[in-house]
């Protein structure tokens, strides 16, 4: 296997070969910095899945959220914004909130049908739920 001094050496063999001067302040702590990120990425195949998966779906948390209502994005969006703070008057940086809202399958404005949006856990779906999660 591979060392950690190793695989920061050969980060360094990158970063020389990508950019003359790679021994510059800037880029000394690079191939740590990567090798420490590449560490975090990548935890997650070393645990055991099984263990993860029975640790979340017998939790208190899981249980208790069974039955509880799921926000459409809209709704998700803004409420993490007030938990956030700093949400005050309407200024030009919200928009980026109504960009998200949009990812999620409700773009402000632009419903699917006159009928307006859905409701319950037809927001729940692969696109959405990466989204979510982020």
């Amino acid at each position: 296997m591979t060392s950690r001094s190793q695989a920061e050496d050969a980060v360094q063999c990158l970063l020389d070969y990508l950019e003359k001067g790679s021994d510059r302040e800037g880029l000394a702590k690079t191939p740590r910095r990567v090798i420490e990120s590449w560490d975090e990425i990548f935890s997650g195949y070393s645990q055991n899945s099984a263990e993860v998966l029975r640790a979340t779906f017998n939790s208190d948390f899981f249980k208790e959220a069974t039955f509880a209502r799921v926000k459409c994005p809209v709704e998700l969006v803004a409420g993490t914004m007030r938990l956030g703070g700093g949400v005050g008057r309407p200024n030009p940086s919200m928009i980026d909130a109504g960009v998200v809202a949009s990812y999620m399958g409700q773009g402000l404005l632009d419903p699917p049908s006159v009928e307006g949006w859905h409701e319950g856990t037809e927001w729940i779906n692969t696109e959405a739920l990466m989204e979510r999660v982020n």
